[in-house]
């Protein structure tokens, strides 16, 4: 049976898109362990009450939202971290910037991160919550199907690049329930 040269290009496209959406659904995927990002290895999960690190990384979901934080503030200036919270991802975005703060999505606590009170971190100011802002669509446009109906969230820090390093930040603690 002959295909005609139109359905044969059709195919072909179907085919692409298709091996496309494998390669995105992957990168969503991969990076959704407990171990650093990365690493080659998942670690187990954490007991409960343990705070994991946030682990910055330039793979998967998290690469993607770095990689589109770049191109607003400039290569190297921006990273990202995701971590899974049962059907919801959050992402905490750092960006290379002058002072030290946080801006907060929807129903998240600045008491839930260690590491953040105790890094010098200050909330927002308008100013600055208006640049955060811009950050956050950023990352919510990066990452594939974000939803935050599900409970995805995104948490912007800003911070000088030579001091990030330094910070020991961490995810809230895993509760008995799960995350």
């Amino acid at each position: 049976m002959a295909v005609r040269r139109s359905t044969r290009r059709k195919l072909i496209v179907l085919a692409a898109l298709g091996g496309c959406a494998v390669a995105v659904g992957l990168a969503v995927l991969l990076p959704r362990g407990h171990g650093q990002a990365g690493s080659g290895s998942a670690l187990p999960p954490s007991p409960p009450g343990v705070r994991e690190a946030m682990a910055f990384s330039s793979r998967g979901a998290a690469g993607l939202v770095a990689a589109a934080l770049e191109l607003v503030v400039g290569q190297g200036h921006a990273q990202a971290a995701l971590w899974p919270v049962g059907n919801s991802r959050w992402v905490c975005v750092m960006v290379d910037g002058a002072g030290k703060f946080y801006d907060l999505d929807l129903g998240m606590s600045a008491d839930a991160f260690a590491g953040l009170l105790e890094g010098g971190f200050k909330p927002a100011s308008p100013d600055g919550a208006r640049t955060a802002g811009i950050y956050r669509a950023v990352a919510r446009r990066a990452v594939p199907e974000f939803n935050e109906l599900r409970g995805d969230r995104v948490l912007v820090l800003v911070c000088p690049r030579a001091e990030w390093p330094g910070l020991s930040l961490r995810w809230p603690a895993v509760t008995a329930t799960g995350k």
